[in-house]
This record gives structure tokens, sequence and C-alpha cells, in this order.
């Protein structure tokens, strides 16, 4: 098999509501302290970029505090 092209870093994905089952993101609130967790398998990723950091928002329940954690997404595909 053959791969041919590549996505570059940077490259918004068209995709609206991209999961990541198996994918837990967990902090802390700034304000409060309260835990916060989040399955990327039932909440999404809104267009995210490849290969470049940008923001994930967090809301805490407990305080109504919002605030944003930088991630990067990398996607790879290689033969096996």
């Amino acid at each position: 098999m053959e791969i041919i092209g590549s996505l570059n870093p940077g490259e918004k994905l068209e995709i609206k509501r991209f999961y990541l089952p198996g994918i837990t993101l967990k902090d802390k609130c700034p304000k409060c302290g309260a835990e916060f967790i989040d399955d990327l398998g039932s909440s999404h990723l809104s267009y995210p970029i490849v290969g470049k950091e940008f923001n994930y928002d967090f809301y805490c329940e407990e305080c109504y505090h919002e605030w944003s954690q930088p991630i990067i997404l990398n996607i790879e595909i290689k033969n096996g």
C-alpha cells in the first residue's frame, strides 16, 4: 500500500463535531479548584486544527467560570 499526501500543520479540519472515543481531558477550575473531566467520546472538538496549538474551552458547572487550555491534535496514518 502507498500513502499519498499529508495534512499540513495548522490546517483546519472541516469537521464540526470531531469525536475522539477513549480520550478524556481533565483539568481543575482555576477559580474554585473543582475537577473538570471532559470525555471526547461524548463531547467533541469543533473544527480542530491539525499539528498546531489551539485552545480547548472549559466551563465549570460549580462556579460558572470559563477558561481555555492549549492542546495539539496530531493525526498519523502509516502502513501497519
